[in-house]
């Protein structure tokens, strides 16, 4: 049906442990909300308690009261209408449903879930006539984009060569040439999650203004190594940066006109589980996963989990867990989440023994000094178009930069220079501009004025001559 993105998106959140213990700790810190109006984190947890929970009364309450609490969160918050009319891409349903997450979590709990999910770049662009490097922004995105190159060779691409692939030129003006020239996209990542997500970029145009989807197969192994080519800074010289595959999301794009979503994820014991919407598979093998020749051209998603999987973490201020105690960033021990269960995805035939684990007993979220964050508001309208984005983010300011306003003597405005790039994933559409805009204090009013004394011009002479006409 319609909700197949929806369904494949929560079970793959559902099989990140390294999530639910970040939900688990904060949800605690966060309190609880009105059983009639459940925000998205105290909705998801109930969710997560009733998906892996062993209570009989729980079980039958995941499809008619939590899912439906979490669905309504994310679905009037993004799409007034109503969503189920018509089918939504997965990877937006995940942007939304983090995006409402930052929305819900204050900065110390949004810290660490972008340490977690988020992907950090530097982007410039080299000019192709005189190799002069302009750019040098810096972008943060849910997911890695892995573009197939121009011309499409028989056989398969190995997921790394993919990533590797450089992204089509585009025409801009060049600082040092004073002209318009081909410019050559550049793209390296300065920090990588925890949890990886990488899609690959399947919509492409034809010539008439249509799309269609490349049925390219990918092949993907279950360790993935990020190619040093696409690394910058620290992760360079810190050698390999090795992920471990747990859950891929398929997208039979053939089947409807809008296609379906399926997807595989990993229990806690590494064991693969098929999920159709309701119908589920155990145990399918390995090679029936990433060697299947259909399922490699239907690949849209691949989610991994960086390794290895015991070694002690830093998100945001905090640890996540103790050493003594590392059950919950262990999806693949031998103990699962916590205890002796063995969580499977519904219908559970031998529900786990154990709830989700207790919050770790690392430091409290308030016990830790905040970021010196900045809170960002900005909204972004196309001329004569119906593109609007509304967006709320939170920068981290540099150590020894100095207040953030910075208006002295009689200025009563900063100036602040903006560069923007957009560019379309799946069109690869892009858009560059920059410029200089002012920024004011609100609390930095102009005094009034007094009213200036008015000057009486005329002379004593004509006042006394107009004594006498009187």
């Amino acid at each position: 049906g319609n909700l197949c993105s929806r369904n494949s998106a929560l079970i793959v959140l559902l099989h990140t442990p390294l999530f639910l213990n970040w939900l688990q700790r904060y949800y605690r810190a966060h309190g609880q909300c009105a059983r009639r109006k459940r925000c998205l984190l105290c909705g998801f947890n109930d969710l997560a308690n009733a998906y892996w929970g062993t209570d009989p009364q729980r079980a039958p309450r995941f499809e008619d009261i939590y899912l439906p609490q979490v669905w309504e969160r994310v679905k009037e918050t993004f799409w007034k209408d109503d969503p189920v009319k018509e089918q939504h891409d997965v990877c937006d349903f995940l942007e939304n449903f983090f995006q409402q997450l930052h929305r819900e979590t204050d900065a110390e709990g949004w810290q660490e879930a972008r340490d977690i999910f988020e992907i950090r770049t530097k982007n410039d662009h080299v000019c192709q006539t005189c190799s002069h490097v302009m750019g040098g922004q810096t972008d943060q995105k849910s997911f890695l984009i892995a573009n197939f190159g121009s011309e499409k060779q028989p056989g398969s691409d190995k997921i790394t060569e993919v990533l590797k692939m450089p992204q089509p030129k585009f025409e801009a003006n060049c600082e040092q040439c004073k002209r318009q020239t081909m410019q050559l996209p550049r793209e390296k990542i300065t920090y990588l999650p925890e949890i990886l997500f990488v899609r690959i970029n399947r919509l492409f145009y034809n010539k008439k203004g249509g799309t269609y989807q490349l049925t390219h197969p990918i092949e993907a192994e279950e360790r993935l190594i990020v190619p040093s080519e696409i690394l910058d800074g620290p992760l360079k010289s810190t050698g390999e940066a090795c992920y471990e595959l747990y859950a891929i999301i398929w997208h039979n794009a053939q089947s409807t006109p809008w296609g379906h979503y399926i997807c595989v994820v990993k229990d806690p014991k590494g064991q693969w589980a098929h999920v159709d919407d309701d119908d589920v598979t155990l145990n399918p093998s390995t090679k029936a996963i990433l060697g299947h020749r259909a399922r490699q051209q239907e690949a849209y998603v691949l989610v991994y989990r960086r390794l290895p999987l015991n070694r002690q973490l830093q998100l945001g201020p905090q640890e996540v867990a103790e050493v003594q105690d590392v059950s919950a960033v262990r999806p693949t021990t031998d103990d699962g989440i916590s205890g002796s269960g063995q969580p499977e995805p519904l219908p559970r035939k031998n529900p786990p023994n154990d709830q989700l684990p207790p919050p770790q007993k690392s430091a409290s979220l308030r016990e830790q000094p905040a970021h010196d964050t900045v809170n960002l508001d900005q909204t972004i309208e196309f001329a004569a178009t119906k593109l609007k984005w509304d967006l709320k983010e939170q920068l981290i300011r540099p150590v020894g930069s100095g207040a953030l306003v910075q208006i002295h003597g009689r200025a009563r405005i900063q100036k602040a220079k903006i560069q923007l790039r957009f560019v379309c994933e799946k069109t690869g559409e892009t858009l560059i501009g920059e410029g200089e805009i002012s920024l004011r204090d609100p609390s930095r009013r102009s005094k009034k004025r007094a009213a200036p004394t008015v000057i009486n011009t005329r002379s004593k002479k004509a006042k006394k001559e107009g004594r006498r006409e009187g």
